[in-house]
């Protein structure tokens, strides 16, 4: 097989086990119903409603809840706000 198909190969096997490995490691933030949740390695509180929206649900995308997100339904659920705090990967090689 010539070198450059074996490139080719290899940047699709790593192109997806990238793609798998986020959805692997969305877990559920547990919240509770009317309270607001705090990021443990920011300190940021997140409220249970945020501009008069309530908070539907939370999720951590990495391990150890480093990256994590929250979804609020603004209204009949015809619009949502979402709030993210994440890490700031810019030159982090494993990331």
């Amino acid at each position: 097989m010539p070198s450059h198909w074996l490139k080719i190969l290899l940047a699709a096997l790593v192109a997806m086990a990238i793609a798998s490995s986020p959805a692997a490691a969305q877990q559920p933030l547990p919240l509770k119903d009317g309270k607001s949740w705090k990021h443990k390695h920011s300190g940021i509180v997140v409220p249970a409603t945020l501009g008069g929206a309530a908070r539907e649900r939370g999720m951590a995308y990495a391990a150890d809840d480093l990256d994590v997100g929250l979804s609020y339904v603004v209204g009949d659920a015809v619009e949502s706000l979402s709030f993210y705090v994440f890490r700031k990967t810019n030159g982090a090689v494993p990331v």
